[in-house]
């Protein structure tokens, strides 16, 4: 998978935005490590499942991205003719939690001000606004322990 691995990475990371970029290699490595050796015409799904039952132990969703980053790698390694076949089709992801905040409204609102844009969007300006807001706004939820926004009626 080594030579698949790298193929991935000199023709298709290139073309993705710097992030993604820098994402994908992150979860490259993971993926080199683990399957490097193996070739790819012997991967099956049973060994994507050893990966991502051992994966999810520390990280759940991070286990459901690299398992979606080695799919798509083996949907080139088969346009390419290193597999016969995609061997992960139908394999089970990582059950993981819904998210139970979203941010409000009025959030958003004070995240996006026009006084934001005046520095460039910078994360620093948009995270002191939003921490202020979110330290006057905040409230404990009935003893549960989890900050929330004041319900709207």
């Amino acid at each position: 998978m080594d030579t698949v691995f790298d193929r991935y990475e000199i023709e298709v990371i290139p073309d993705k935005a710097p992030a993604t970029q820098v994402g994908y290699r992150q979860m490259m490595s993971n993926l080199h490590q683990f399957f490097g050796r193996m070739d790819p015409k012997d991967l099956r799904q049973h060994n994507a499942a050893l990966y991502r039952d051992k994966r999810k132990v520390k990280a759940p969703t991070q286990a459901n991205r690299e398992l979606q980053l080695l799919s798509t790698v083996c949907t080139m390694a088969v346009e390419w003719g290193a597999m016969e076949l995609h061997p992960l089709r139908g394999l089970r992801k990582v059950p993981t939690r819904p998210r139970d905040r979203y941010v409000s409204d009025a959030e958003y609102v004070v995240t996006h001000s026009p006084y934001d844009q005046m520095f460039d969007g910078s994360v620093a300006s948009h995270g002191a606004t939003a921490d202020g807001y979110l330290q006057t706004h905040t409230r404990q939820c009935d003893g549960c322990g989890i900050a929330g926004t004041p319900r709207e009626n």
